[in-house]
């Protein structure tokens, strides 16, 4: 199903990762080359204008006779009028699905003719993210870069429980947020046959004597094609979510139960900043229908591996 381009059918682990509320402060990424920074503007300029669900609009970014394949039913759609049709199709059944479009590789084969690949998530309230792969070549035509043609197919499915955890591996180790007032660890490891990320988590204020702990299990769907997870705590509460994520940003749709029968949901947004690095921070959270205040992003350190612990 083509939901990038042309639609032709219409942590839970929240209250632990980010519990303080402390800004932590991101080492600095990798430098980003200028083309690249100008390719990827145009991807977030697309994303945003679909993510608005105005189709009149999102088809000014398709040239006149442009063509959007789909590599798994082989239906081709042809012309600005067709293409349009589908958004609008898509938007009417589905008003609260949202785009993200990571680049993969690019490629300038004029100053104005550009080849891209990447990967697409939409996702939606009452589904499951959906993960599809993309090609496309784009002309300018004046100040706007707009899609020639475009191919697009599901993301393949992992062969394996591993494969589908296998973008999550650089979590594995022992982390911690030592914010003022409060301390909060985590230990994240495989089981035994690498098909599922353990994460045992520790939470204790200064004020306070007792030690929150849970645990929490990441898995790969097979059947959603997705990874979900699953948190217990120790004072009765529980919850999953449901992870998608954009380049280095995760994001997991959570819900959660609180042992006084309250409910919580939300996103939380995992950035991760090198393999030993990331912050954290949950947005659009709700507690029982009402909405709450954003709190800052949380910086996570990894901890330097001990022959206890991690080998060396």
């Amino acid at each position: 199903m083509l939901k990038l381009f042309v639609p032709l059918i219409c942590l839970c682990s929240c209250t632990v990762w980010a519990m303080s509320g402390q800004d932590g402060a991101p080492a600095a990424k990798a430098a980003v080359s200028p083309e690249e920074t100008a390719v990827k503007d145009v991807l977030k300029v697309y994303a945003d204008v679909y993510n608005k669900h105005d189709a009149g609009k999102l088809i000014e970014y398709w040239t006149p006779n442009a063509v959007s394949l789909n590599t798994e039913t082989g239906s081709r759609i042809t012309g600005r009028d067709a293409i349009k049709a589908g958004f609008e199709q898509l938007f009417k059944a589905d008003p609260k699905s949202q785009l993200t479009i990571r680049l993969k590789h690019y490629r300038f084969i004029k100053p104005d003719l550009l080849s891209i690949e990447g990967e697409s998530v939409v996702t939606s309230p009452n589904q499951e993210p959906a993960e599809n792969t993309f090609t496309a070549l784009l002309v300018k035509v004046g100040d706007i870069w707009q899609i020639e043609q475009a191919t697009e197919s599901s993301v393949p499915t992992p062969a394996t429980p591993y494969d589908g955890l296998k973008s999550l591996e650089w979590m594995v180790g022992n982390w911690a947020d030592e914010t003022p007032g409060v301390t909060v660890e985590s230990q994240i490891s495989w089981n035994a046959k690498k098909t599922f990320l353990i994460r045992k988590y520790s939470v204790q204020f200064d004020n306070e004597t007792e030690v929150e702990t849970g645990s929490q299990v990441i898995a790969w769907d097979a059947r959603s094609k997705t990874i979900r997870s699953w948190t217990f705590s120790s004072d009765g509460s529980f919850g999953e979510g449901a992870w998608s994520n954009n380049d280095n940003e995760w994001r997991v749709k959570f819900n959660h139960t609180g042992s006084d029968g309250s409910v919580t949901s939300g996103t939380q947004v995992i950035n991760k900043v090198n393999d030993r690095t990331a912050s954290v921070q949950i947005v659009g959270q709700e507690v029982d229908g009402q909405l709450t205040p954003t709190r800052p992003a949380v910086k996570m350190v990894k901890k330097e591996a001990t022959s206890s612990s991690e080998p060396k």
